[in-house]
């Protein structure tokens, strides 16, 4: 059927505005608007893209919103591009419920269309880090031993190395599975360079590596695997050393454990001074080798990013030492038998000792508490501190009802 010069004229005009207004309130701002009739066509044409579900009264959202606008501005021109979009989830509750939003802003990473929980800052430039990181690769590729040896002698943190003879077999396809699922945990490296699977003894396989600045005898620097199809679990079991860095990036790695962690506070930095560093871990691994399976061990900078968790434990960045345990269920201890010695004669005297008595249940948890009032009940009121919780109430068996105040309130 013929159409008319004048009539496709006119067609093509009404398409184009259409065309222009679907741009204009979708694409021409950083921030792409999503609704349930463009968000699969949108999302699952994108390598990756980062999705805001927000509520427009939220006073969060207001305040994420000029940093969103501007991570988006920026991954915009990015290379590879990184798109940005917001979803208004009291507009389109049918899709916050799809994704099992429950409070907002919610942030989630799609990749290929598959949803992931955003676990980076909230503000541009953190978003910008992490979205780049995202949108790289989860493994990095290396095409010869010298690439490879000079990574690993640079890397802060245990590497996953994977060895294969070719990249189209079933092992490969488990080791990027467990890369892109771990990108946010672990370093992870791979090679076909004949060498490297003969100097390993590992082909189609991974070898987990701990930095070479643990260097010790009694660290175990690596294990290997052939075994691809529950890598995940496998890595999990494996990656911690005897002792450890404990710090804000491998902190729920420790927590994930389900064991108690002593910690060894010290002026230290693995980076910086590796051999002052491990000097000081060393010190700590001859008890750990003792107890070993039974708590799990770790250093950490008592001037760092968790030094705040110090307070927690009665002491101080202060301190020139300090040994602190958390058990699985939260209680807190603290080996008080540490002398004041010179940062580069640290030894761990009576620690041993202590160890065991704490294994044993010897040792009393630290309590941050005021002191145990005089006289406790007063005209049928009881004052609590810390102290006395358990026994005044978790463990006398008898309901009561509790007011926790604040004195200045």
């Amino acid at each position: 059927r013929r159409v008319h010069g004048g009539k496709m004229s006119k067609i093509l005009s009404i398409a184009f505005v259409v065309f222009t207004i679907f741009l204009s309130t979708s694409y021409c701002e950083d921030v792409i608007t999503l609704t349930k009739s463009n968000f699969d066509s949108v999302v699952n044409r994108e390598p990756i893209i980062l999705v805001e579900f927000y509520a427009p009264w939220c006073g969060h959202c207001k305040k994420l919103a000029p940093e969103y606008e501007k991570a988006a501005g920026v991954l915009k021109k990015n290379d590879p591009y990184v798109p940005l979009a917001k979803v208004d989830a009291t507009e389109e509750p049918d899709l916050g419920q799809r994704f099992g939003v429950s409070g907002y802003p919610t942030l989630k990473v799609f990749r290929n269309g598959q949803p992931s929980e955003y676990q980076g800052p909230r503000d541009a430039d953190g978003i910008v880090k992490y979205m780049r990181k995202q949108a790289g690769p989860s493994s990095r590729s290396f095409d010869n031993a010298a690439d490879v040896n000079k990574f690993l002698a640079q890397a802060q943190d245990v590497v996953v190395l994977g060895l294969f003879s070719d990249k189209n077999n079933a092992q490969y396809k488990s080791f990027s599975k467990t890369a892109n699922e771990l990108r946010d945990e672990l370093l992870f490296v791979e090679t076909t360079d004949a060498s490297l699977l003969e100097s390993y003894g590992v082909t189609n396989g991974v070898v987990l590596l701990q930095p070479q600045s643990f260097q010790s005898k009694q660290e175990v620097m690596s294990k290997s695997t052939t075994d691809l199809s529950s890598l995940s679990s496998w890595i999990k079991s494996n990656y911690l050393p005897l002792v450890g860095v404990l710090n804000s990036d491998t902190q729920e790695r420790y927590d994930a454990t389900g064991k108690a962690v002593l910690t060894l506070w010290a002026n230290i930095d693995f980076k910086l001074d590796p051999k002052g560093s491990n000097y000081v871990a060393n010190r700590l691994r001859k008890v750990a080798k003792e107890f070993e399976g039974q708590l799990v061990f770790s250093v950490a900078d008592i001037r760092g990013d968790l030094a705040g968790a110090l307070s927690q434990h009665g002491l101080s960045s202060s301190d020139l030492y300090a040994v602190t345990v958390k058990s699985a269920l939260g209680g807190k201890f603290v080996f008080t038998g540490l002398t004041k010695q010179a940062a580069n004669s640290f030894k761990a005297d009576g620690l041993a000792e202590w160890v065991k008595e704490y294994l044993d249940g010897k040792v009393e948890p630290f309590l941050k508490s005021e002191s145990v009032p005089a006289k406790s009940t007063v005209d049928g009121v009881t004052t609590l501190v810390a102290k006395t919780f358990d026994t005044e109430i978790t463990q006398a068996g008898k309901p009561a009802l509790i007011e926790f105040y604040a004195p200045w309130c």
